[in-house]
C-alpha cells in the first residue's frame, strides 16, 4: 500500500511516529511524510534513510486566518492528487481537519488520530462552534478516528461528530522503552530539581508553574524549577527572564534529546490545562522519575493508578503548591519507592510497541 502521514512537522512525527514508519516499511508498504520542515534536516535524513518520500508543506498551526487555511486544504488537495495514497494517517488538529476534508474527493482509506482538544476547543464561543463543525465534516468519511482519552472520545461522541464504530481508543502515542531508560546523572545536587518541558504558552500551565515555583522558594524550600521548552508565545518570556534574576525558575532553552535535560532532575511536573496523552510524563516516568500533573485526562491516567496524591487541580497554583509541599517533605525511602512503581506502570500499560501493533490493525483491516 501507498502509505501517506501528514503532521504538523517532521519533528512531531519522528518523535511519536518513526517506530510505526519503520514497522510499516518493513512490512513492504511505501510511505510518503507531508509535513512542514522547522530547521528538521537532521531528523528528516532518519527518514530518507529507510526509503520514505517527503513533500513540503507549509502550516501555520496556531493561526485562524481563513485565507490561509483555505490555501492549506488546496494544498493538502493537489498534494494527495500528486502522491495518490491508499491510505492517509493525520495527526494533530489541522491536518485532521483541512486534510481529511482535502481527501474527500478520492477513495482512501483515512485514519485520524486526535492528539488532544488545543485552544479553540476550550472556547464556548463562536469558535468553539465552527471548530465543531469542521471536525464534523472533516470526520464523516473516516476510516477511523483514533483517540489518546477515554474523555475526548466521550465528547465528540457526546457532540455527534463521530459514530461508535468508527473509533478507536490508544493510550496515547506510547514511549519507546529502549530509548527513555534510567540513565546515570552527570550533574549532582543537594537539592531537588523540578522539570517543566513544554512549548511555553499559557495553555501548558506556565502562568501556574512560575508563581508555584516563587511561593515555594519563598517558604524557604531550596529547590531548583527549570523550564525547558520554545516560546510558543512570546509575552512569557520576559516573565521567565525575570523569575529567573529573582532565582526562581531556570530556563534551559530547547533540546533535540530531552534525556539529556531529565536524566538531571528528580520530578517532571506537568500543569497543562488539556491533554492527548502526556508523552513527557511517559517519557520521564520511563527514566525512573517522580511525575506530578494537573488532575486532566491525559494525565491523570499515567499519575493516578500509583500515587493520586501528585495530582493537582487545574489552573490552580495554590492546590499546586499544597501538592509540593507534600512531595517536598515526603521521606527519601517513599519517592524513591513511588517513581519505580510508576516507571513499572508506564512499561507495563504505554509501551510505543503496543501502540504501533494497535495502529496496524486499524491500518491493514
Amino acid at each position: 500500500m501507498n502509505i501517506l502521514f501528514v503532521g504538523n512537522t517532521i519533528g512531531s512525527i519522528y518523535k511519536f511516529r518513526f517506530e510505526l514508519v519503520k514497522r510499516l516499511i518493513a512490512e513492504g508498504h511505501q510511505l510518503s511524510l507531508l509535513a512542514q520542515n522547522e530547521n528538521e534536516d537532521e531528523l528528516l535524513e532518519h527518514f530518507l534513510a529507510i526509503g520514505c518520500n517527503y513533500q513540503p508543506i507549509k502550516i501555520t498551526r496556531r493561526g485562524t486566518n481563513p485565507i490561509k487555511d483555505l490555501q492549506l486544504l488546496f494544498n493538502y488537495y493537489r498534494s494527495f492528487k500528486a502522491l495518490k495514497p491508499d491510505v492517509i494517517l493525520t495527526y494533530t488538529i489541522k491536518p485532521s481537519i483541512y486534510a481529511s476534508l482535502a481527501s474527500q474527493t478520492r477513495k482512501v482509506k483515512l485514519i485520524n488520530t486526535v492528539t488532544g482538544l488545543g485552544t479553540g476547543f476550550q472556547d464556548q464561543g463562536l469558535v468553539n462552534k465552527i471548530i465543531r463543525m469542521l471536525y464534523k465534516l472533516a470526520f464523516r468519511k473516516s476510516t477511523q478516528v483514533i483517540f489518546q482519552n477515554q474523555e475526548n472520545l466521550d465528547l465528540f461522541l457526546k457532540l455527534k461528530l463521530i459514530d461508535p464504530p468508527r473509533t478507536t481508543l490508544v493510550p496515547g502515542s506510547g514511549v519507546n522503552l529502549e530509548k527513555f531508560q534510567p540513565q546515570a546523572r552527570t550533574e549532582k545536587k543537594a537539592y531537588p530539581i523540578i522539570l517543566f518541558i513544554a512549548r511555553v504558552m499559557k495553555e501548558k500551565g506556565i502562568e501556574e508553574y512560575l508563581e508555584a515555583a516563587k511561593q515555594i522558594i519563598a517558604k524557604g524550600y531550596q529547590v531548583e524549577f527549570q523550564i525547558l521548552g520554545y516560546w510558543e508565545e512570546s509575552i512569557w518570556q520576559k516573565k521567565v527572564e525575570r523569575y529567573q534574576e529573582l532565582g526562581y525558575v531556570k530556563y534551559l532553552g530547547t533540546s533535540n534529546d530531552v534525556r539529556v535535560q531529565i536524566r538531571n532532575v528528580d520530578i517532571v511536573l506537568n500543569p497543562s490545562y488539556h491533554e492527548g496523552m502526556s508523552n513527557v510524563l511517559l517519557e520521564a516516568g520511563a527514566m525512573g522519575k517522580l511525575l506530578m500533573g494537573s488532575s486532566i485526562s491525559g494525565i491523570k491516567e499515567i499519575i493516578e493508578p500509583v500515587n493520586p496524591s501528585l495530582l493537582f487541580k487545574k489552573e490552580d497554583r495554590e492546590d499546586l503548591v499544597r501538592k509540593l509541599e507534600f512531595l517536598l517533605n515526603m521521606p527519601a525511602t517513599e519517592t524513591v519507592a513511588l517513581a519505580v512503581k510508576q516507571k513499572e506502570f508506564i512499561e507495563k500499560e504505554f509501551s510505543r510497541e503496543t501502540i504501533v501493533n494497535k495502529y496496524l490493525e486499524v491500518i491493514t483491516a
